[in-house]
Parts: C-alpha cells; sequence; structure tokens
C-alpha cells in the first residue's frame, strides 16, 4: 500500500531528526484555451509529512519541482519527442509562458491548501549542455523569474558549482529565494553571491557524516541540508559480493536504505547506520542553535560573554571548505560526496 509505506518512511525520517520531504509537483492534464492548464495534484505525500511532524516552522519546507509540469506543456503545444530531445525548444512556443504561469498559481493555491512550506526547486543542476529533465542558465533564470511573476512560492536552485562550461553560474543567486550548493571550494563564489544578497543558504549531496550534518551546516549558516535521495549512502554490505550493482532485490546500488518485505518491515526497509551519524550530526546543530538563543537571552553577562567566546573559536576551528569525499570538479557531471574528510 502505497499511503502506508511513504508513512513509514516519513516516520523513519522523522524519528532521525529530517524535518521535510519531496512532495511532487502537479499533473498537467491539458490546455484549456488560451492560457490555462488543467492540473491534478496529489495529497497523499503531503498528508504523511504533515502527519509524521514535517513542516512545522516556515524554514523546514517540502521540496517541490516545477520543470516537469512545463515539459508537460511543451509536449501538449507539440514538442513531443523535441523538448526531450532538445532541451530548451519550449521557449520558441509564446504560448508556454501563459500555461506554466497558470500551472505555477495551482501549484501554490494546491500548496496553501495543504498547510504545508514548501520549496520549488525551478532546474536541477542546471548546465549547458542540459540533459532532458534540467536547463541551462539563461533558462533556468526565465523560469524562475517566471515563478516570481506569477507567485509567491519560494524557489530553489542546485548549480553544481560556480561554473559550467567555462560559464559563470553566479547569476543564478539573483533569481532564486534558496541558492543549493555542495558544499565545496568550487561552490565558493556561488555561497558568497548567496550571502551578499541576504539568499537563503542550502547545502546537498556532501554526505551522510555527523560532521557535515552538524556543526558545518551551523558553521557555514546553512537552513537546509539535504541529500539528493533520502536512502542515499555509503558503507559496503558485510558479505555481499556485489555492493555497486543497481539491480539487485537486496541494495540500491549500495545505498543507506536496503529494500526489505514491506509486509514484514516497516516502509520496506533496512536502514545502515549512516541514518544514526545524520541523527548525531542534527542534534549536534539543534544544541548550537538552542546555545545561540540562550546566549541572547541570557541575564549574566560574564556567562553570556563566556558561550560567545566558545562559540567563536568553534566556528574559528572548521574550515569553510574542507575536502569532501567523493566530490570531483563541478565539471564532473552528477555529484554526489561521501561525507566530509575531516
Amino acid at each position: 500500500d502505497r499511503r502506508k509505506m511513504a508513512s513509514e518512511q516519513f516516520a523513519f525520517m522523522r524519528e532521525v531528526g529530517f524535518t521535510a520531504a519531496c512532495v511532487g509537483s502537479g499533473n498537467v492534464t491539458g490546455l484549456v484555451g488560451r492560457d490555462k492548464v488543467s492540473v491534478t495534484f496529489d495529497p497523499m505525500l503531503w498528508e504523511a509529512a504533515k502527519e509524521a511532524g514535517m513542516g512545522r516552522q516556515p524554514d523546514q519546507r517540502m521540496m517541490g519541482t516545477s520543470l516537469g509540469m512545463a515539459r508537460t506543456i511543451a509536449r501538449k503545444l507539440g514538442l513531443s519527442p523535441a523538448v526531450d530531445q532538445n532541451p530548451g525548444i519550449e521557449f520558441t512556443k509564446p504560448e508556454l509562458k501563459g500555461y506554466y504561469q497558470d500551472a505555477i498559481r495551482q501549484y501554490e493555491a494546491f500548496a496553501t491548501k495543504m498547510g504545508l512550506p514548501l520549496a520549488v526547486e525551478v532546474v536541477d543542476e542546471p548546465r549547458e549542455t542540459p540533459n532532458p529533465w534540467n536547463r541551462n542558465l539563461e533558462h533556468t533564470c526565465r523560469y524562475a523569474d517566471w515563478i516570481h511573476e506569477a507567485s509567491g512560492l519560494k524557489t530553489f536552485v542546485t548549480p553544481m558549482g560556480d561554473a559550467q562550461s567555462g560559464k559563470d553560474y553566479t547569476p543564478l543567486a539573483e533569481h532564486v529565494d534558496i541558492v543549493s550548493v555542495h558544499a565545496f571550494e568550487g561552490s565558493k563564489r556561488m555561497i558568497a553571491a548567496t550571502r551578499k544578497l541576504g539568499k537563503t543558504l542550502w547545502f546537498y549531496n556532501t554526505g551522510m557524516d555527523r560532521f557535515s550534518w552538524g556543526y558545518y551546516n551551523w558553521r557555514m549558516g546553512s537552513k537546509g541540508r539535504w541529500e539528493w535521495h533520502w536512502s542515499w549512502g555509503g558503507g559496503g554490505v558485510e558479505g555481499y559480493p556485489c555492493p555497486a550493482e543497481w539491480y539487485t532485490p537486496f541494495t540500491g546500488n549500495d545505498g543507506a536504505a536496503l529494500r526489505a518485505p514491506c509486509w514484514k518491515f516497516p516502509g520496506g526497509f533496512l536502514f545502515k547506520s549512516d541514518y544514526l551519524n545524520v541523527a548525531q550530526g542534527i542534534n549536534d546543530c539543534a544544541y548550537l542553535m538552542t546555545l545561540d538563543r540562550a546566549i541572547a537571552g541570557a541575564k549574566d553577562p560574564a556567562v553570556a560573554d563566556e558561550a560567545r567566546a566558545f562559540l567563536a573559536a568553534l566556528a574559528k576551528a572548521i574550515p569553510e571548505y574542507p575536502h569532501i569525499k567523493g566530490l570531483a570538479s563541478p565539471e564532473a557531471g552528477a555529484l554526489v560526496g561521501a561525507g566530509i574528510e575531516a
């Protein structure tokens, strides 16, 4: 049962400290008139996330997407399979903007009805030679601007680094509300631009280690920390001969959550200790944030000064751009780090 599986997985995620989840987008079923679309939305993941205790604070935003709706509109405008063979060709259709913005307005109304904070991913890992599921810099910025014109939805994007194919990607920060980056030297200018513009900083695909989810996250002022897939991780499967094989009933490419019979195990998985590392990191971050708030309300100046000195020394001791295992250059394609090597 799909609802039962989602509820059990979300309950586990919340137990180890996750505060948000992916909740899906809209399904464009037709073009109606000149600039209207018919869209259906599935409330199941939203309801399961809310029941699990996700999204209790405004910054704990569920992850939504928007490019899928644009691609469907393009297909219905006669660009099938062209929109997936030549990503960005949809902009040759002037009608795209009106249809897309109507879908976005309906998405916002649905999210408001569901009562959970949401961040909409404009494009996943934009690049100058895009795949069907992403776009280049120009088209990513245009989609982000269209979303802001049509709605009050918060937008985010996941650039792979400061540059792509020799092009400066830091202008992305001017077009979105949240910039989610790899926490490595290759994103240094992007992080600086995000801070300068007062935008929200997130980190992604850095690993499942305690340090990056906790002290490092706090050190860098990140409001979000996530992986591209909640069951991704690492570590071996003792005794299993092919841990890196994609298609087996026992591993998801040696992921942190191993598939198991859903009628016997909650959520249909067994988990590795990577999640305990993440849980400890989230607790570390919560401790530091609690200390920050306690300092602000402290009645004894001497005690407050001592705590401030401790936090300042801690921040100074944590490097801004430590080495992340398995994270190559921004030109290396999709990047998935295996944790901070510290």
